[in-house]
Formats: structure tokens, sequence, C-alpha cells
């Protein structure tokens, strides 16, 4: 999951219904202080599940 919102509340959001786990790689804007639609981010998570951008959907 690649999102814009804040770690600090967007993860115990998704905790409490249970779906933190259900993502293989959480990344949040605020980690590497980066927002959507800077292609780094994408690029992050791309890397960390060592896949390539044709293996992957956008929604």
């Amino acid at each position: 999951m690649v999102s814009n919102a804040q770690r600090v509340f967007t993860e115990q959001e998704l905790r409490f219904l249970s779906l933190y786990d259900r993502f293989n790689l959480t990344i949040m804007s605020s980690d590497p202080c980066i927002k959507k639609p800077d292609t780094r981010l994408f690029k992050m998570s791309l890397d960390g599940l060592e896949l390539e951008p044709c293996e992957v959907l956008l929604v």
C-alpha cells in the first residue's frame, strides 16, 4: 500500500480494522516525507516488493 496518509494515525486505524497485515508492504508519505504522485514513492514500493511496474495494479 502506498498512501499520502500519516503513519501515526493510519497504521492504528488499519490495525484496528484488521487490514494492516493484509498488505505485504505499507509506505506512508510521512515515512520518507514524499507525497504522491511523486514517482519515488511508487519506486520504493516496487523495490520493496521486488516487482516490475508491469506486475502491479494502481487503484
